[in-house]
């Protein structure tokens, strides 16, 4: 268990990871992320498939496609001008927080009972595995601000969180078996600036897609 939690924002010239499934990933210890998951009937199939054609042509005009190895497709997207990476990413991911905000599918987390159930489920290890920073609870998804510790991946704690969450949720609403979509965004903060963005963001969240206070659950630290 660390002691207390410090921002740490992206350091330039530390070592950084990179993996790539349907998003890229980068990590970087000790670093603070701006993450966002949903709900796996958040976004309609036909749009998701729209944006997967999409960014595989995108891919192929960058020499990535279909039968090359993992390791490949990670060296050729790295090679890829960071300027025109950022631009992509950034562009996907505002699409992707513009449709999440119009609260497609059940809205399986606009109850208070199941909302409750995910905050206590974001809340559980902090301090043991992760430091929590402010988060919102919306109905379909979820933004929050979290600096995991060394010894537990980002993706290992989200996935440990949905688990838990999932199996104690009144699901009546639903009308699919799996609950959350499996792969989140996720984004290393660059700097106080950007911090103070995020912040900003989680907290207006709700009144932006115009919501009422009983449909979303916002949640603010006291460490950022």
């Amino acid at each position: 268990m660390e002691s207390f939690p410090q921002f740490k924002p992206f350091d330039p010239h530390a070592e950084v990871e990179f993996y790539r499934r349907h998003l890229p990933h980068w990590r970087q210890s000790g670093a603070t992320y701006f993450a966002t998951f949903r709900l796996a009937d958040s976004i309609p199939k036909n749009m998701l498939l729209q944006w997967r054609d999409e960014r595989m042509l995108w891919l192929k005009a960058h020499g990535i496609g279909e039968g090359m190895s993992e390791n490949e497709k990670k060296k050729r997207y790295a090679a890829i001008p960071e300027k025109e990476r950022r631009r992509v990413e950034k562009n996907d991911a505002k699409r992707l927080h513009i449709e999440l905000d119009r609260c497609h599918g059940c809205c399986l987390l606009r109850h208070g009972k199941n909302a409750n159930i995910l905050a206590g489920a974001l809340l559980h290890f902090h301090g043991e595995r992760c430091w929590v920073g402010d988060f919102i609870i919306m109905p379909n998804h979820v933004h929050l601000l979290v600096q995991p510790f060394e010894s537990c991946p980002l993706e290992e704690w989200l996935r440990s969180v949905k688990i838990f969450a999932a199996r104690r949720f009144d699901k009546r609403s639903m009308s699919r078996k799996r609950v959350f979509q499996q792969e989140s965004y996720d984004r290393i903060v660059r700097n106080g600036e950007e911090l103070a963005a995020y912040r900003k963001y989680i907290e207006a969240n709700g009144t932006k897609a115009k919501l009422d206070v009983s449909e979303y659950h916002h949640h603010r630290c006291d460490w950022l």
